[in-house]
């Protein structure tokens, strides 16, 4: 788990960030997530969410259903990172290489 650890807070030291990790286990995770988040007294929650919970049946780009209750329960501001999936990712390869990536334009031109 360490090197698992190093590699996701890579970025926040290369961007010299001062972080903590706190890692929960509990079997009611969504709300003991919140609860952690109050007793220590967090400014901000940064989570992944990969989507697949009751939510991503009913609608795409939805969150899934830890940091959906985290966004609406947590007493703190809370960032949640999407995860592609691996089909999302090829289709849009698969775009690209079609049509090409498309940046924007200018105006006026």
């Amino acid at each position: 788990m360490t090197t698992k650890v190093n590699t996701l807070s890579q970025p926040l030291v290369d961007a010299q960030i001062p972080f903590k990790i706190h890692i929960v286990k509990d079997h009611d995770l969504k709300e003991r997530l919140c609860l952690e988040v109050e007793r220590l007294g967090l400014s901000a929650v940064i989570m992944g969410s990969r989507g697949f919970g009751a939510a991503r049946r009913t609608s795409k780009g939805r969150l899934g259903s830890v940091s959906d209750y985290c966004v609406h329960h947590c007493i703190c501001p809370v960032v949640v990172v999407r995860y592609p999936n691996e089909e999302e990712t090829r289709k849009k390869k698969d775009y690209r290489r079609r049509y090409g990536a498309v940046a924007g334009t200018r105006r006026g031109t």
